[in-house]
């Protein structure tokens, strides 16, 4: 199980030989890799394993000349769950893209000796799905749920919303139902901004008391999707084995900038 925390724009179009830029654009990066084999090489989020139920950027090995270069430029695509996998099109088809219907069946489009080498949790840096790693959860404190309610309703949570397992499985649907309280911007107006650094540290500091340096990984997401991954990262999940207690949490919801 893992949690989509960036989603590519499956519209993006690109040229043939463009497949690094394609995927790049399609996650909203304007820079990043050379080429596709060495975004792979220094990814430090490789996997060969079975390909995960969420939309991840699958990498191969091809080797070619380009410019009167040899060497293994690779080639990237997206795995997309239900439906194949996305990538630039064949030569001659002008910017446009194109779909394979499995990870075999786009190296042998490829061809040239094409080799599937897997997948990454990231692109550039930047973290796109969370994985339901050893050690970590994918749910939310019931602890936390307890807390959060109680300081966003201003009263105390009935045993239903309590023991309410849609939001220890959705920070989303929790933050949605504490959020605005007469105060500050609502929910809708905030989940679309970009959390930033600022935003980082004010999470630590409203959880635990200081700036622990947690969660970078969500600087740079959607608002409502940097929360949503904060609260299912392992790194949330080690801290309640900690024993913290969110005791300013709301301030976060209520105003933001």
């Amino acid at each position: 199980m893992a949690t989509q925390l960036r989603s590519p724009n499956l519209n993006t179009t690109d040229l043939h030989g463009w497949c690094l830029r394609l995927v790049l654009h399609a996650y909203g990066f304007n820079t990043g890799a050379d080429f596709a084999r060495q975004e792979w090489d220094r990814n430090t989020t490789k996997h060969t394993d079975a390909l995960p139920d969420v939309m991840v950027p699958v990498f191969y090995s091809w080797t070619g000349t380009i410019d009167g270069i040899t060497r293994d430029w690779g080639d990237v695509a997206i795995w997309v769950p239900g439906r194949g996998v996305f990538g630039t099109p064949q030569r001659g088809a002008g910017n446009s893209n194109r779909w394979d219907a499995s990870v075999e069946a786009r190296r042998a489009w490829l061809g040239g000796g094409a080799q599937y080498l897997g997948w990454t949790e990231q692109l550039n840096g930047t973290q796109l799905v969370q994985l339901n790693t050893q050690g970590g959860s994918m749910t939310i404190s019931i602890k936390h749920v307890d807390k959060v309610l109680k300081m966003g309703l201003r009263r105390e949570p009935t045993a239903e919303e309590l023991n309410n397992p849609a939001f220890q499985n959705s920070p989303e649907l929790l933050i949605d139902t504490v959020w605005n309280n007469g105060g500050g911007q609502s929910y809708e107006q905030v989940k679309t901004q970009i959390f930033n650094e600022g935003d980082r540290k004010n999470v630590n500091i409203w959880l635990y008391g200081e700036d622990k340096l947690l969660y970078p990984a969500a600087i740079g997401m959607q608002y409502k999707d940097a929360i949503g991954a904060i609260f299912t990262s392992k790194e949330y999940a080690d801290s309640i084995k900690q024993e913290y207690v969110p005791y300013t949490l709301p301030n976060l919801y209520v105003k933001k900038g």
